[in-house]
């Protein structure tokens, strides 16, 4: 079975930080979704509007092949992943193949209302220069969980 990497894309979420990801992780031959869990358009937060490759309702089929789920968001707008119960059942299915969780790095207090993430192996990404490095790491950690 394929492994996938998915990538969730919502209302003020970091388009570059999205396009990082999506575009090294390909790059490194892995196989990668951009994932929209609203309906289009979805603008980023600095108003750039990106094409998911599938909607929530789409990336349930490949929920058995998830290694690794990818939030390129801040703090602030993760209530979006607890408001919606379709996306808290989608994250609670995708726990299921303990994937790696990507987040931005945040206070415990936030982190603690990602409840469904709190048996994931997290991995923090960080801003500016440094995710280049952070996703080529990733790239590895994904080649070996999928080994």
């Amino acid at each position: 079975m394929a492994h996938h990497i998915l990538v969730l894309w919502g209302y003020n979420f970091d388009e570059a930080v999205a396009a990082i990801f999506v575009s090294k992780l390909r790059q490194a031959g892995l196989l990668v979704k951009l994932v929209g869990i609203a309906p289009p358009p979805l603008k980023g937060s600095r108003g750039l509007a990106l094409i998911p490759d599938l909607t929530l309702d789409q990336a349930w089929r490949l929920v058995a092949s998830v290694r690794c789920l990818i939030i390129p968001c801040a703090g602030q707008y993760l209530h979006q992943l607890k408001n919606d119960p379709r996306l808290a059942a989608f994250l609670e299915q995708v726990q299921q193949n303990q994937p790696i969780f990507v987040i931005e790095r945040l206070k415990k207090a936030e982190l603690n209302r990602l409840s469904l993430l709190s048996a994931a192996t997290v991995v923090f990404y960080p801003a500016g220069p440094a995710l280049y490095e952070t996703v080529d790491v990733l790239a590895g950690m994904v080649q070996q969980v999928s080994g």
